[in-house]
């Protein structure tokens, strides 16, 4: 999610939950837009719970018996819904970090 230049919610790794991870939408994207763009790519993702965050993150789940290839589907979903709004990011950038990350395991 990094690479594509989202940002979490705390930027401290060390309090980062290893189920959830919940990220700020980038100025300018509309968040219903990009859930119901994720939701057609056939993945599901959150909007923001906190009260005080709702309207500016999105939830990422990720606990239980999650695969690779759940990880990269996601991630390609989330990237599609956020080019669709004009978000700068370069076709390939999450699925290629990813791909690194889970390569080094």
């Amino acid at each position: 999610l990094q690479a594509m230049g989202l940002r979490t919610v705390s930027d401290d790794p060390a309090s980062w939950a290893s189920t959830l991870t919940a990220c700020l939408y980038p100025e300018g994207i509309d968040p219903q837009t990009m859930l119901a763009d994720v939701r057609a790519a056939g993945v599901v993702i959150a909007a923001g719970l906190h009260p005080d965050l709702r309207d500016r993150t999105f939830r990422v789940g990720h606990m239980g018996a999650v695969t690779a290839d759940d990880i990269l589907t996601t991630l390609r979903a989330i990237e599609k819904a956020l080019r669709n709004q004009r978000f700068d990011v370069s076709p390939g950038t999450a699925e290629g970090a990813a791909s690194r990350s889970l390569s080094h395991g």
